[in-house]
């Protein structure tokens, strides 16, 4: 995947991975901060009015059940009117925490009535008892249920109590967990990016570096003569660019080195091939020195050269290595074998697939027939002078068929001459 981003990409790959990482460890912290919050405001705003609201009635509802006491021993009712209050100020806390979403307000709703319900049956037995209107028997036996309804009131406030400080106890705990898990992912965040940007950074170094040393290592042997080298790269950013354009730079200076080397081979062998030419030469001298350099100079494991004469056949005059043929005859009229269709045609023919029988190439190791025969007409103002047969055991080249054409031109006005 690296090998196929851009440079650019590459370089700010790890500012980006930087700012995620800083993105991710801030948002994982916001998170966990918000929970806190919610669990302390819980805390500030449900459990701690709850922990003061039960202390509060525990310590209205003492105040109630002391002042009956004392009015019924000074046997004052106006001192029991006053106890009213304390009734009144009990049941506004109780309706103040309607409102509290940590109190359960069924349970809200049944403290409620059970202190009514105290309330209205010890003021009734207070007022029996300023009054004597009750009897010794009877006061025990009330005394009795009012206290079991006081203890009952007292016993839901101590629960509510309890419940309240473990709750506040377990919000702080998971708040403290919060605050652990806080500082655990952010470290584990922060050293798994760490990891993640050395890597990343080693690999993309070696993604940059590696196609650089490439085109470095790839100039350096171009320079120092290896002309064949190419820059290989495999990635897809501006390196692959500038690792193309040297392969396209080098590809030119070679084909503009090929062109220039042809051209001096052409140029060689044409001034070559005109040396061998000159002089007082009669036609079949002239006819061996063409042969002869032309089979050197192109490579031809065996040649032969026919000149036209007055009966209108093409006879051999000249060869290079040709001792054996398929037939004994030296002589071909117009259109009789390639000699003489390439006459009639005139025009060049390659024969490929040489039959076994038809001329052999032979040395003292042996003997071998050429994989390939090309015979050349020589025109000279449109009238063949004679043909040109070379064979080899290569496939001619496009160069080799260049210069032919340019040579049979001055070979025919050497003949005609």
């Amino acid at each position: 995947m690296l090998k196929k981003l851009k440079f650019r990409s590459k370089i700010i790959i790890i500012p980006v991975l930087a700012a995620l990482e800083l993105l991710i460890v801030l948002s994982v912290s916001h998170i966990l901060i918000q929970r806190n919050r919610i669990l302390l405001q819980k805390i500030e705003h449900g459990y701690y009015p709850s922990l003061e609201f039960s202390r509060d009635l525990e310590e209205i509802l003492t105040n109630i059940q002391r002042g009956m006491q004392d009015a019924a021993a000074s046997l004052d009712e106006d001192q029991l009117a006053e106890i009213d209050f304390l009734y009144k100020e009990f049941i506004n806390k109780l309706k103040a925490q309607n409102k509290n979403p940590v109190i359960n307000q069924t349970g809200l709703e049944l403290l409620r009535s059970e202190f009514q319900d105290y309330y209205n049956f010890a003021y009734q037995v207070t007022q029996q008892m300023i009054k004597s209107e009750i009897t010794d028997e009877a006061l025990v036996t009330s005394m009795n249920t009012m206290l079991k309804k006081y203890n009952s009131i007292r016993d839901k406030l101590a629960q509510n109590t309890i419940h309240d400080k473990k709750a506040v106890t377990e919000t702080f705990q998971q708040t403290q967990s919060n605050l652990n898990k806080t500082i655990y992912v952010t470290t584990i965040t922060i050293l798994l990016f760490t990891i993640v940007v050395i890597v990343l950074s080693i690999l993309l170094t070696r993604s940059i570096t590696r196609p650089i040393a490439e085109v470095v290592k790839a100039a350096k042997e171009f320079t120092q003569g290896n002309t064949e080298v190419k820059v290989k790269i495999t990635s897809s950013d501006e390196i692959d660019e500038l690792g193309t354009a040297i392969n396209e730079m080098i590809e030119k200076i070679n084909h503009s080195n090929r062109e220039r080397e042809k051209q001096n081979w052409l140029k060689t062998g044409l001034t070559e091939l005109n040396d061998r030419m000159r002089g007082e030469l009669d036609h079949i001298q002239l006819a061996q020195r063409v042969i002869n350099f032309l089979a050197e100079y192109l490579n031809a494991q065996i040649g032969a050269i026919y000149l036209h004469d007055q009966n209108n056949t093409f006879k051999l005059i000249g060869s290079y290595a040709f001792t054996q043929r398929k037939n004994l005859s030296n002589k071909y009229k117009l259109g009789e074998g390639i000699i003489g269709q390439a006459a009639l045609e005139k025009k060049s023919i390659l024969i490929s697939n040489v039959p076994d029988d038809y001329i052999k190439i032979q040395s003292g190791l042996g003997e071998a027939r050429p994989k390939n025969i090309l015979a050349i007409p020589l025109l000279f103002e449109g009238n063949v002078k004679g043909v040109i047969e070379l064979g080899s055991f290569y496939e001619f080249s496009e160069t080799t068929f260049e210069f032919l054409e340019m040579a049979m031109e001055s070979i025919a006005i050497s003949f005609n001459s």
